[in-house]
């Protein structure tokens, strides 16, 4: 077994895809969250967003408005 320190493998992601990995875990969770409401299934924002792991609504909805321009409900109601 190879002795890595902790930094290591996040510089490489880093490096490799230029955002750290949490960033790049809350971006495919946010995907999917818009995913989900433009499917036209979801009944509910806050149902997707907790179902995804964000539990502030005011933090994800700011988040998910700057990432794809609209709020999370608009995108619900194009679904």
């Amino acid at each position: 077994m190879a002795a890595v320190s902790l930094r290591s493998p996040y510089s490489g992601f880093k490096e490799f895809l230029n955002i750290s990995p949490m960033q790049y875990l809350r971006d495919l969770r946010m995907e999917h969250v818009r995913t989900e409401l433009l499917a036209g299934e979801a009944t509910s924002v806050t149902g997707v967003a907790l179902r995804w792991g964000f539990a502030h609504m005011g933090r994800f909805s700011a988040e998910y408005k700057a990432h794809y321009g609209e709020t999370p409900s608009k995108s619900l109601k194009r679904g």
